[in-house]
């Protein structure tokens, strides 16, 4: 039956239009996301598990990032500890060379001086992102991984690092700690430091006229334990009139060039100039070293014969010759074929006051072998300018100056009434050497005052000889803490040293403690520290609690001395432990790193896999996706012409009615 009213045909071939258009959205919903569950409402329970585990990956790159970040924080630790390692056994060859006596030990003291800053450089370098593995005790965690049980719970999994100190630091002192009344303290901790004085004063003595006589030297000699003779601090020859102020300095000079010299013996030695008023001087020597006995003798009447008088210049000697007269007056110096001085040749020139009777003689010191033309005209002026100025009157009017290879001089007052004249007198020949002779009248003469510059100092015993990691020790100098803190192991002798140590790494920073020693002495039955403040009179305070955080693993690399044979044989002792305690560092780190890495590969594989599993789940086939497509779309051309015939049989009825 045909029905105007109902047309069952278009009705369903439009239901089956509607039913090809929805399945190819969903087609082309696939093709386009490349997933069949895009959405809960396609699949709830793949979408919930996919999901989660979508969660988890995510996760896991945040791990993987981590271990990325932990790896690259233990590989500085680790290669900075490898690096410290490798300075230690240089150094440990410097400790070995120290050990025999016939080396420059303070050379080699200052070797290990430099490695040991360099150490400290690099740990306090050895951070990445701020995380420093080689300072601290306290150990680092790095996450390595999310767990999920089946009841959906999470938790995190992590990889621990310990650290290794291997810094120089002696340790956190624990103001909260108790006191460990157990640890006996003898001797004089609680009083000021013995203040005993130490100096010897030296007293010049130019005779009735104040002045030197020219040739006459000025010395001292100091003699200490160990020297295998004493050391001579002497002037050179005096070129006449020098006062006791030029005395003072040229003495300050020759000793600083006998400390330069010797910087280990004279180290804790200072010579220093006291004007006494009415144009008296003197000099005193002072000891700073607390356990240094330094006996100084006077070398009195050092006279020698005054520099021979300036005669005819002899071959390749001191050659002089002036042209013009006063203010227009040049000097120049012919030093011979081979442009150099002779040892101990000196230079001399008389100036004449034209308008009186006056007349000066200029003598230079004695030449350094070897002096070039340029040392010798730069050395004389500065010295004519010091005769001039000393001399006073017109002459201190006369000012010289080196002009290429001449010496000019120049008269300030050159519109006044004096005029002057310059003879030259060549060829001075050498100075004999200082040796000491007898006091003569008038001659130079030195008074030692103190000859016995003596040792002192406070003296603290560590009796106990049970120490526990955490033990705190503390010295306290005018306010200044210098702490310890034990490590595992320790024993008080280990103390001593790490409190001098402490002290030395202190001494960097802290001005007050400049002239504070202590000096370790394992002698005995018990540890004795001797404590010396120079001549301050400090006063000293001992603490000593538990509960401290322990010192750095290098600590005793700071009390390496060895510029004594004691100092030698002790840091021989421990640069063992300090070089074992470097490889210690770089195997642990090493073998953590590598931990690290294999995590970071297994999160990295994991993370593959569970991508893997989630595209299983979810993506689309696409091969299924596009036949189905395919299909799809004759389908609904199928179903469009389907609908199109259906809606024709209407038609063809009204044309009965036609």
């Amino acid at each position: 039956m045909v029905s105007l009213l109902t047309n069952e045909s278009a009705m369903v071939a439009l239901s089956t239009l509607r039913m090809v258009n929805n399945n190819l959205n969903q087609v082309q919903a696939e093709i386009s996301t490349g997933k069949s569950i895009g959405s809960a409402r396609d699949n709830a329970a793949i979408w919930a598990v996919s999901t989660v585990m979508e969660s988890d990956v995510e996760g896991f790159k945040a791990i993987s990032e981590s271990l990325d970040l932990g790896s690259s924080t233990v590989a500085v630790a680790r290669s900075a500890s490898e690096q410290v390692t490798d300075l230690l056994v240089e150094i440990k060859g410097l400790v070995v060379a120290a050990q025999e006596d016939n080396v420059d030990r303070s050379k080699i003291q200052t070797d290990i001086g430099q490695l040991r800053g360099q150490i400290g450089s690099i740990v306090g370098a050895a951070q990445f992102n701020g995380l420093n593995l080689l300072q601290g005790t306290e150990s680092v965690d790095i996450l390595s991984s999310l767990d999920r049980a089946s009841d959906q719970t999470v938790s995190d999994s992590k990889i621990s690092v310990s650290r290794s100190d291997l810094s120089t630091s002696s340790g956190t002192f624990s103001s909260a700690g108790d006191d460990l009344a157990s640890v006996a303290i003898t001797g004089t901790p609680d009083t000021a430091v013995n203040s005993t004085a130490r100096t010897s004063e030296i007293t010049l003595d130019l005779g009735t006229d104040n002045a030197a006589e020219i040739g006459s030297t000025f010395g001292f000699s100091i003699d200490a334990a160990g020297l295998t003779e004493p050391i001579d601090i002497l002037t050179t020859p005096a070129a006449g009139g020098e006062t006791r102020e030029q005395i003072a300095d040229a003495l300050v000079d020759s000793f600083n060039a006998a400390k330069a010299a010797r910087p280990t013996t004279l180290a804790n030695v200072t010579l220093a100039k006291t004007d006494l008023g009415g144009g008296d001087f003197s000099v005193t020597l002072t000891n700073s070293d607390p356990f240094t006995d330094l006996t100084v003798t006077s070398l009195t009447g050092n006279a020698v014969a005054a520099p021979a008088t300036p005669g005819t210049p002899a071959n390749d000697d001191a050659a002089v010759t002036v042209t013009g007269v006063g203010a227009a007056a040049t000097v120049s110096l012919n030093l011979g074929a081979d442009n150099t001085a002779e040892a101990g040749s000196t230079f001399a020139l008389d100036f004449t006051d034209a308008a009186g009777p006056t007349t000066i003689n200029f003598v230079s010191t004695a030449a350094p072998a070897d002096e070039t033309e340029a040392d010798a005209l730069t050395r004389i002026t500065n010295e004519l300018n010091t005769f001039l100025t000393n001399a006073g009157g017109e002459f201190a009017e006369i000012t010289a100056s080196v002009n290429g290879t001449d010496i000019e001089f120049a008269d300030s007052d050159a519109g006044g009434a004096s005029a002057f004249t310059v003879v030259a007198a060549a060829g001075a020949p050498a100075a004999e050497a200082p040796t000491p002779g007898n006091a003569a009248e008038d001659d130079a003469q030195l008074t030692v005052g103190t000859a016995a510059l003596d040792a002192r100092a406070s003296v603290i015993e560590l009796t106990d000889r049970t120490v526990n990691e955490g033990d705190a020790y503390r010295i306290s100098y005018q306010g200044v803490n210098i702490d310890y803190v034990a490590r595992n192991g320790d024993t008080v002798d280990d103390v001593g040293d790490g409190l001098r140590a402490s002290l030395e790494i202190l001494k960097d920073t802290d001005p007050d403690l400049a002239d504070v020693n202590i000096q370790v002495d394992k002698s005995g039955s018990n540890t004795q520290l001797q404590i010396d403040d120079g001549a301050a009179g400090g006063t000293l305070s001992v603490q000593v609690r538990d509960g401290g955080t322990a010192a750095g693993g290098l600590v005793k690399l700071g009390a390496f001395d060895v510029s004594t044979a004691e100092g030698a044989a002790d840091a021989l002792q421990d640069i063992e432990d300090l070089i074992q305690t470097g490889i210690d560092a770089a195997a642990a780190f090493g073998s953590a790193q590598r931990r690290i890495d294999i995590q970071g590969e297994f999160v990295t594989s994991l993370m593959d896999s569970l991508k893997g599993g989630i595209g299983a789940l979810t993506d689309a086939d696409m091969e299924e996706a596009s036949a189905r497509l395919q299909s799809l779309q004759v389908q609904q051309q199928l179903g469009i012409q389907a609908l199109s015939i259906a809606n024709q049989q209407p038609q063809a009825l009204l044309s009965l009615f036609r």
